[in-house]
Parts: structure tokens; C-alpha cells; sequence
């Protein structure tokens, strides 16, 4: 059997939707098939087709290909500083380690934004998803 995760679902109308695809410039919107990849609601219905914001920069591993588990935002910052120094590459540190909101606040600059980028490129840390045979055409 396959990986599986709790995910929370909204219903969205058009004019929502294109807000979304405005404004959440690291995420595209791709539809896919309720059958390749099965989607069951809490009221045991399986939508034929959905839509899902995938990152365009893939997902996080550990630095080895492996994905990172599901954890809150502010043990994924501690996770990203720790696997940072292990990797060599200490200034992650400066930028994930601390509050939540003090992470995100520096996140927000594109200056930040493009070293980030970067920085997860070098340590290994970014992985693209296999989505093949997934979407709906």
C-alpha cells in the first residue's frame, strides 16, 4: 500500500481559486485523478478529480533523498537549522533558528528568499515530486 496523509480539504469557488493561483507564487494548482490518487473525505466520499497546490521547488528531504516527516512549522525550523550545520552549512542557522514568526518575518524578504533557494539546493534538501501518472489531462 502506498504513503497516505490527514490533509485538509476547502471547496473553493473560481474567483477563490484565482486568488490563490495570484497570489501564492511558490505553489502552481494541478488537478489529479481521484482514482491514481485516491482522495476520501471524512464522509467517505472520493472525489473523480481534485485540485492540489504543489510547491514549484519540490518537496524537503533530509539531505539523503529521503522526505522529511510531517512536523509543525516550528520543529521544521529547528529540523532545517540542525540539518543545515550537519551538512556544513552553517548560516541556515541565523535564518531558521528562533520564533516562528521572527523565520517567516525573514522569509518574507526576496533577498532571503533567493539565498533560501540556493541554500536548500546546496544541502541536498530539495527533491521534485513524483507526480507522473497522478494529474488529470
Amino acid at each position: 500500500m502506498g504513503e497516505y496523509t490527514t490533509v485538509w480539504v476547502s471547496w473553493l469557488d473560481e474567483r477563490q481559486l484565482m486568488a490563490l493561483d495570484e497570489t501564492e507564487r511558490n505553489y502552481r494548482r494541478i488537478q489529479l485523478d481521484g482514482k491514481a490518487c485516491p482522495l476520501v473525505l471524512d464522509n467517505g466520499e472520493c472525489p473523480e478529480t481534485f485540485s492540489l497546490f504543489t510547491s514549484r521547488w519540490g518537496v524537503l528531504t533530509d539531505g539523503n533523498g529521503d522526505k522529511l516527516p510531517f512536523v509543525d512549522q516550528s520543529a521544521l525550523f529547528r529540523l532545517l537549522a540542525d540539518s543545515g550545520t550537519r551538512a556544513g552549512l552553517t548560516d541556515g542557522k541565523s535564518v531558521f533558528e528562533g520564533p516562528p514568526e521572527r523565520v517567516l518575518e525573514q522569509l518574507r524578504m526576496d533577498a532571503v528568499q533567493a539565498w533560501a533557494k540556493e541554500w536548500f539546493r546546496a544541502a541536498g534538501f530539495a527533491a521534485r515530486l513524483p507526480l507522473d501518472g497522478l494529474t488529470k489531462t
